[in-house]
């Protein structure tokens, strides 16, 4: 019971760990080509002080990058290679089983998420070169 418990925070503390890690290095990437929507609203509105306020806020604002999605994709992806290597260099039955690649029950959802990262790095890539009306058509946004 114990081991089937570090068999799952384990990794997942390490993923983690490994995006802290990440994270300066995406951010300072992210913000330096700007990766971010470049414009939020479309639409024509009639009133001025709105516009004024809008526009007071826009110069002021500091975007946000819209591509963090990297961070967990990278994160997730070198705690499987690095579970999934260390077998290979040291001799242990411990490491044998936190290398969950070789256990068939995980190939599937780590392809579905491989999938699923791939679309929102696509979607991502959309937004940010304006391309992508799928967020400014939503009847929430």
């Amino acid at each position: 019971m114990l081991f089937s418990l570090v068999k799952i925070f384990v990794p997942t503390a390490v993923a983690f760990f490994s995006g802290i890690v990440i994270t300066p290095l995406a951010t300072h990437f992210f913000f330096k080509y700007k990766m971010w929507k470049k414009k939020a609203r479309t639409e024509n509105t009639s009133s001025e002080d709105f516009k004024n306020v809008h526009e007071a806020k826009a110069k002021n604002e500091v975007s946000v990058p819209c591509v963090g999605g990297i961070i967990v994709f990278f994160s997730v992806l070198t705690t499987t290679l690095l579970f999934a290597i260390l077998p290979y260099f040291f001799e242990g039955q411990i490491l044998d089983e936190l290398n969950f690649l070789s256990r068939e029950q995980t190939l599937v959802p780590l392809f579905i998420f491989i999938f699923g990262a791939f679309l929102g790095f696509i979607d991502d890539i959309l937004e940010i070169e304006g391309k992508s009306n799928i967020t400014r058509n939503s009847p929430w946004y």
